[in-house]
């Protein structure tokens, strides 16, 4: 349980993707953003206060399944309570903002909210078992395991398994560039998502 722990903690606050997309079809249904384009709000500020406004709930989501894990023998293996509560808030912030902008870069894939719902969960399940959210990456062919490399949740794994069970401080190298890879991910999937977003508000 322990040595799963990171993983386990990372697919919970995955289904934002399902929740978020589902909210973003629903308002351009209803024609809220439509709206919304009409008056100085720009898109990126639309896309940041969504994003801030659900990272709420991927922590909410981190903290009940912590609990859970608690009750079924979890144990956190930590290098100091410092790193445990900074090392995963920051972890988990920019996980989750990373979510969250990919939300709103896929967010013109889908037509309304039941396809958002339900297809978002084509990306998510492969995502996670690539990434070693399951399973060890270490069971996987060479060729999976380079897959892996380049995923920003494989990332944020690997940032949990080192201050969750690695008991590596915040400032460990392998930490410090598994979440500067976060960031860079992060950034560019944010400044697609304005693009996209202008087309899934405005499609003509």
């Amino acid at each position: 349980m322990t040595f799963s722990a990171p993983g386990y903690l990372l697919y919970g606050p995955m289904s934002i993707l399902s929740f978020v997309l589902v909210v973003l079809t629903g308002e351009k249904k209803d024609g809220i953003f439509k709206r919304l384009s009409s008056t100085q709000v720009k898109n990126w500020e639309i896309i940041l206060s969504n994003i801030f406004s659900s990272i709420l709930l991927v922590f909410m989501q981190f903290l009940i399944g912590a609990s859970i894990l608690s009750i079924f023998g979890w144990n956190p293996q930590f290098a100091s309570l410092f790193d445990l509560i900074f090392g995963v808030s920051i972890t988990m912030f920019l996980f989750s903002f990373f979510l969250l902008a990919l939300a709103f870069a896929l967010a013109p894939v889908f037509k309304d909210p039941d396809t958002a719902g339900g297809g978002v969960w084509i990306i998510i399940i492969p995502l996670a078992m690539v990434s070693g959210i399951f399973v060890p990456i270490e069971l996987f062919g060479e060729g999976m395991k380079a897959i892996a490399s380049v995923l920003p949740t494989r990332f944020a794994v690997i940032a949990l398994q080192n201050l969750l069970l690695n008991q590596h401080p915040i400032w460990y190298p392998e930490t410090i560039l598994n979440l500067g890879l976060l960031v860079i991910y992060s950034v560019i999937i944010f400044a697609i998502g304005i693009k996209l977003f202008n087309k899934f508000i405005n499609p003509n």
